[in-house]
């Protein structure tokens, strides 16, 4: 948010046209700049948007952050009861939002049944 601050301040930027772009954690900081600020007219989530639930704590999920001692970063406190990735997403609504998964990421069929959410919205 700082740096949108400063970037509607400069004369090269077209502030009513300012859109994130974020690929893994950075998909993660995209979605919620997205929502959190309005000046964001398009919104690009890449190799991030899944099941939260599966993704932090899920036993047979194949990329579950409790499997990597370097991932606990992604742990928030209380993250899971307060929102989901759908939920985030619908805040961007009626803005325009882009997620995107490779077919082959094991983590397609969970971004796609979330995608469906957000459609819906």
């Amino acid at each position: 948010m700082s740096f949108l601050n400063y970037a509607v301040t400069r004369d090269d930027v077209d502030a009513s046209r300012l859109a994130v772009y974020g690929i893994s954690l950075g998909g993660f900081l995209a979605l919620n700049l997205g929502a959190l600020d309005s000046r964001v007219k398009v919104v690009v989530v890449s190799q991030y948007f899944e099941d939260m639930v599966g993704k932090l704590t899920g036993l047979t999920y194949p990329h579950s952050y409790w499997r990597y001692e370097d991932a606990d970063y992604m742990f928030f406190p209380d993250i899971l009861q307060r929102f989901s990735n759908v939920d985030i997403a619908s805040l961007i609504a009626p803005r325009k939002l882009f997620i995107e998964v490779g077919l082959q990421d094991p983590r397609v069929d969970s971004a796609s049944r979330g995608f469906l959410e957000v459609k819906g919205i």
